[in-house]
């Protein structure tokens, strides 16, 4: 019984996961074409990445929360990445900080743990490790300075 409770739990990450790596497309589309309404792209985000399902409301909630405080999240950014410009931040490394440090700060909606471990492997997959060891340490920066 308890097994049917662990692969419930991991098919609610794996779904999480998913509705993480849609947001990250959708914020760094957004980089590029500010006032678009990317959730008609979803399907197509969705074939590209081989994703079956993902947690929609998540993937809305995460959107819209980034959208809605982007100059807040980019101002804790600036402060805890203080040698590295948001101007010269990778477009991808600046989208998943920015997913990051919202779930860290303002929507507070999973474990630190969780959204930093997240926030490096959706890194390491779209971009690189050295994308996953900076998204680590600015990360780890929010947590001391802002939590």
């Amino acid at each position: 019984m308890g097994n049917n409770k662990n692969k419930e739990h991991i098919k609610k990450a794996d779904i999480r996961h998913e509705a993480r790596k849609i947001a990250l497309c959708i914020l760094f589309a957004q980089i590029y074409q500010k006032n678009k309404n990317f959730k008609e792209f979803i399907p197509d985000i969705k074939e590209l990445l081989e994703i079956d399902s993902y947690d929609k409301d998540l993937t809305s909630f995460l959107v819209s929360g980034v959208s809605d405080n982007l100059e807040v999240i980019d101002d804790i950014i600036e402060y805890c990445a203080p040698e590295w410009p948001l101007s010269q931040v990778s477009r991808v490394d600046l989208s998943v900080l920015r997913l990051a440090v919202f779930e860290l700060t303002i929507a507070q909606n999973a474990p630190p743990k969780v959204v930093i471990n997240e926030a490096v492997e959706i890194a390491k997959t779209f971009a690189n490790d050295s994308s996953g060891k900076f998204v680590n340490g600015v990360l780890a920066t929010v947590l001391t300075n802002y939590r």
